[in-house]
């Protein structure tokens, strides 16, 4: 888990290095403007946060993982394509979303299944890894950006398809199997 998780963020780090520049540049918002564009995209981080519990009572934890994973692929590959500002906004906010509801179910995994006495240090080598690998990832992704800024979107998106079904058994029954499932979940 801590290395798909390195893996994905770091996706998303490389996906994210020109944000600020592909709504510039590509999409056209005016400078003033980007505050808007990052409450919008704040807004679906905040919903994603505030109904992953219901998701995961509903569809598992595992499920949920994985789903949210697809779903974050799909909205990097919509917000690359985005033909308008709005559509870029909506897919960029749907990518968040989808990102915290990854968070939420992701974080209390780890608490359920790492022993109180060593979670202190398995939190910090997960960290380390992840928010280690995380500059590394967006200084790629911004040279790759210099090609054209819709192109982390798309590559980053790729990779976390990839990332998502290699690791769906892990995600999905691994949770299970880990005895991490809340009660009535899948």
């Amino acid at each position: 888990m801590v290395v798909f998780t390195s893996l994905v963020g770091s996706a998303f780090a490389f996906a994210q290095a020109g944000t600020i520049l592909y709504f510039l540049d590509v999409q056209h918002v005016a400078p003033a403007a980007i505050g808007l564009v990052t409450a919008g995209i704040g807004a679906g981080a905040l919903v994603g946060a505030l109904t992953a519990p219901r998701l995961v009572a509903g569809f598992g934890r595992g499920w949920v993982l994985f789903a949210a994973n697809v779903v974050s692929a799909l909205a990097m590959l919509l917000t690359g394509l985005a033909p308008d500002v709005v559509m870029a906004v909506l897919a960029y906010g749907l990518f968040a979303f989808a990102v915290s509801t990854w968070n939420v179910p992701w974080g209390a995994l780890r608490q359920q299944i790492v022993p109180g006495h060593l979670f202190g240090r398995v939190l910090g080598i997960i960290r380390m890894l992840t928010w280690g690998m995380f500059p590394i990832a967006t200084l790629l992704g911004g040279w790759v950006a210099r090609i054209d800024l819709r192109l982390p979107f798309v590559i980053a998106a790729a990779v976390v398809a990839v990332a998502a079904l290699v690791a769906a058994r892990l995600l999905i029954v691994g949770t299970r199997r880990a005895g991490a499932e809340p009660q009535g979940g899948s």
